[in-house]
Formats: C-alpha cells, structure tokens, sequence
C-alpha cells in the first residue's frame, strides 16, 4: 500500500467511494442504504475539492495503484479537523484506516486542538480511541428550531455556558 496526496482528478473519485464505504456500514448495521442523489452528490464533491485545495487529502492504493481509501482534514490555525476517512469494503480491517489516519495527523499542529465525529463502525472507533481522541457522545438532530418553544435564556447559569461551550443552536 502507498499513501500519497490525492491529484486534482482524483477528488472526484472521493464522494462514490464514500457512497460504497457507507452504504456497506448501513447493511452491516441493519439499515436500508440510501442511494446518492445528484444534488448531495455535487454538494460532497465541491467540499472534497475544497479540503483538497485548502487543506489535506490522502490517498491510499493498492498494490496495482487503484485507490482503496481517502482521508480529508482541514487546518485552520490551532485546530485540525478529520473531515472524512473511508476505505473500500474489501479493503477494511487491513490497516488502510490505520495508515491513512496516521498519515493524517501529521498534518495537525503540534499542541493543537484535533477533532472528528465518526459513524457508528465500531472499529472506526477503536482506531480513534487508539489515535489517542477522546470519544464522547453526541447528538446529531435535523429540522428547523422553532424559537418560541426555546423558553427564556436569560435563567442560564453561567457554569452551564463552559460546560455546553461545545452546543450550537442557529437559526
């Protein structure tokens, strides 16, 4: 396996390798797999050429040069973001991942913030655990905020701000 940095061409080849990588996790978990759409599909593809101009994009290939595995992050000052990081089915739990992550975290700033959010692979998780993250839960929620149910703020703790720091609600 050889882990190089992605060429222009190649982004394009990130969001169906994707599709295959997830769709193969949705099975595993009993899920239905959703099809891509054309407009998710041109909205990924134009956030892979962005991380690929602005920030880091690997990729790994096999030994016939067929690419087998993408990692995307961004830096932006002190922070480092794990953008995406899929490998094909066939290729999964043979270190690819575990390269490629790797690869990757060269990238962050030494004495940096690093950050991800996951799917809900298992072993994904494990190889972050190992990289050394911190795994906490989450929340993931769609739709739009009705503000009126929202209640009066202004009761708010000032303790519970630095706790929730990492909560967002926009509009």
């Amino acid at each position: 396996m050889t882990i190089r940095p992605l060429g222009e061409a190649e982004v394009d080849l990130v969001h169906p390798l994707a599709v295959r990588s997830f769709d193969d996790l949705s099975v595993r978990l009993g899920r239905p797999s959703e099809p891509p759409n054309a407009q998710d599909t041109a909205h990924h593809t134009a956030q892979h050429h962005y991380l690929h101009r602005t920030g880091s994009a690997l990729g790994a290939y096999d030994g016939q040069g067929v690419l087998s595995g993408v990692v995307l992050s961004s830096v932006r000052g002190a922070l480092w973001q794990l953008a995406l990081l899929v490998v094909e089915p066939g290729a999964q739990s043979a270190g690819t991942g575990r390269a490629l992550l790797e690869a990757a975290l060269q990238t962050a700033p030494a004495g940096g913030v690093r950050t991800f959010s996951s799917s809900r692979d298992a072993r994904a998780l494990r190889a972050y655990a190992r990289a050394g993250f911190r795994l906490l839960p989450a929340l993931n929620g769609n739709g739009v905020v009705d503000r009126a149910l929202l209640g009066d703020h202004s009761k708010v703790r000032a303790g519970d701000l630095g706790r929730d720091a990492g909560v967002r609600c926009s509009a």
